[in-house]
């Protein structure tokens, strides 16, 4: 993917994941601790996402803020 598009990290805190996804019973890779389980998922991702052309950093950011710099990153 690297070589071939733009790679855009959608950087966000684990605490705000939690508030968006809540107990994260419809995410298949989330089991019963879901605190725990984005932890872990992260630490396996993050030398991954590192890699990325472009980190966006969601935390403050509504979703129509996200997309403007998302646009403005592909555009």
């Amino acid at each position: 993917l690297l070589k071939s598009s733009k790679v855009i990290w959608l950087n966000t805190p684990v605490d705000v994941l939690l508030e968006r996804i809540g107990n994260g019973t419809k995410r298949p890779m989330i089991n019963m601790d879901a605190k725990t389980s984005i932890n872990n998922l992260l630490k396996k991702r993050v030398k991954y996402y590192s890699l990325a052309h472009h980190q966006v950093d969601t935390e403050r950011l509504s979703q129509v803020q996200i997309t403007k710099k998302l646009i403005d990153i592909i555009t």
